[in-house]
């Protein structure tokens, strides 16, 4: 063949072939994505889909799957992302698993999107690799194996995935596929949090909460939530309003419990509905134009205030009971009588209540220091040399069912059940003797009359009763008087121990610790 042919022949071949689109550039139309202008990116990426480019075919679909740029269409989305996908782009492939496994412009086909997540996912594409991981932790299109989803989540992982960091600790979590470890579930929570992975963060929130593989933390499980939450996570936006209307974590306070509530509710997020409902009805006809207003004025990723500057006067929100502990007036209680109080009142049950200062918290431990105006006319001493023992008799003293039972308070005994409270806790221990709302903060005494704990809590009955069918009695809690101890001598308060001995009646005991026990108002 002459040179003049092969020309003549190279001319006809470049007539045959589509020529690039000059003036289309996907790097322009990804600018014009992120900043919204989703009419400019698909007016970009067309001409490059039509042309055959992969990359540009599969966010076409994306764009006609989401109805941006384009009116919403998953038949013609799922039509550009097989184009991109059976050329071999990881991300259409992945796309197409999601659309078989929900059904969105094909059929659902749990094995057709297994398929297409193991083609994605053999090319390193760590959203495949998640989702593979999930198909086999759930047995959707494959069967159940959870040892194989952790070797895809762990790939994923292994690549700083967030969402695969999250899986993977959830797998650690429940011990599915691996060992279960709540302290390596807390640790791959905290990788994908770091990345700000709002159900992460949530998911780190509740170790905190609950003390699962980390020490327990109220604040810190609500500072995880609050991340979340102001970039508009509904669960998240739930736990902080329940945190506020508990005062666990952050400030009792029902007008901001309020807003992410409403927040999550206006966000379709049913399960806050109800508590939502619940606390509208303790607000103000002020209160609720507050609130509403704050909801109204706040965008994703803007905070709400975590405190809100309260005027006028203070009502009683609750009570409980407190001791004295030493001669300069220190009182001891629970923390959560006192929480988010904005005045403390405390007084014998002959005498008017005077306003006393809180000097010093433990939210953790539960438990709260207080300051009397003036000197107390007696202090309680606590129990040194040798322990209590599972089996010992205690006399419990306080001020119950304020309005309901006797004012001047009220003596209960019992034994003691265990050394350690609920899951183990050693800074607990168990007791029978019965206690009531308004009992906590008070003091648990041996029967040489000296303290050896601080009640604290009761077992919901009722819902042990749900969850088991058996009604449970007298499963009391109270904070050991060892860990009362260290809380106080790392605030300078001079104590006074003693050793038990002689063993009293309950009577005397009860003579003895009415004049150190005093009532705990809370004002709001």
């Amino acid at each position: 063949m002459t040179f003049r042919l092969v020309l003549f022949a190279l001319a006809v071949l470049a007539l045959a072939v589509p020529a690039l689109p000059a003036l289309a550039d996907f790097d322009s139309g990804m600018v014009a994505y992120r900043r919204g202008d989703y009419a400019k990116a698909f007016a970009e990426w067309k001409p490059l889909a039509d042309f055959g480019d992969a990359k540009a075919q599969s966010h076409v679909g994306r764009l006609y799957a989401e109805g941006k740029g384009v009116a919403r269409n998953l038949d013609l989305a799922v039509q550009w992302y097989r184009k991109a996908a059976e050329q071999g782009y990881a991300s259409a492939q992945n796309s197409m698993g999601l659309a078989y496994a929900r059904g969105l412009g094909v059929a659902k086909n749990l094995n057709e999107a297994v398929e297409w997540y193991t083609k994605a996912a053999a090319q390193g594409y760590p959203s495949a690799e998640t989702n593979l991981g999930h198909a086999y932790r759930l047995g959707n299109g494959t069967p159940q194996d959870f040892a194989e989803a952790v070797k895809w989540f762990r790939k994923a992982a292994g690549r700083g995935y967030a969402p695969a960091e999250l899986s993977l600790g959830q797998a650690y979590q429940q011990g599915q596929g691996v060992e279960k470890d709540a302290s390596m579930a807390a640790i791959w929570y905290r990788k994908a949090a770091e990345k700000r992975y709002p159900p992460a963060e949530t998911a780190l929130g509740l170790a905190y909460a609950r003390g699962d593989g980390v020490a327990k933390d109220p604040a810190e499980a609500v500072k995880w939530y609050r991340r979340a939450a102001i970039r508009g996570f509904q669960p998240a936006q739930t736990n902080v309003g329940l945190a506020h209307i508990k005062g666990v974590g952050a400030d009792q306070d029902n007008v901001l419990a309020y807003v992410w509530l409403n927040l999550a509710v206006a966000r379709g997020f049913e399960p806050a509905r109800k508590l939502r409902d619940q606390v509208v009805k303790t607000l103000s006809p002020a209160e609720v134009t507050e609130a509403q207003t704050l909801a109204r004025d706040w965008k994703p990723g803007h905070a709400i205030p975590e405190k809100r500057e309260r005027t006028g006067p203070t009502r009683k929100a609750g009570s409980g009971t407190g001791f004295v502990v030493s001669a300069e007036g220190h009182v001891l209680t629970n923390d959560h009588v006192v929480r988010a109080c904005r005045e403390v009142f405390v007084g014998a049950a002959d005498r008017t209540p005077a306003e006393a200062q809180v000097v010093a918290k433990d939210e953790g431990n539960d438990l709260a220091l207080l300051k009397l105006p003036s000197p107390p006319g007696a202090v309680a001493h606590l129990r040194g040399g040798r322990g209590v023992r599972p089996g010992d008799a205690v006399v419990s003293y306080g001020f119950p069912l304020s309005g309901s039972l006797s004012s001047q308070g009220n003596l209960t005994t019992g034994t003691v059940a265990a050394l350690a409270g609920l899951k183990d806790d050693t800074r607990m221990m168990q007791i029978s003797a019965p206690i009531q709302k308004g009992n906590s903060g008070g003091p648990l005494l041996d029967m040489s009359g000296n303290v050896v704990g601080i009640v604290t809590s009761k077992l919901n009955a009722l819902r042990v009763a749900q969850a088991t069918g058996d009604l449970p009695q007298n499963i009391n809690f109270a904070v050991k008087v060892s860990i009362a101890r260290l809380f106080m001598e790392a605030h300078g308060v001079k104590y006074l121990t003693r050793e038990s001995g002689k063993a009293l009646d309950a009577a005397d005991i009860g003579d003895a610790a009415r004049a150190f026990t005093l009532k705990v108002e809370c004002r709001r």
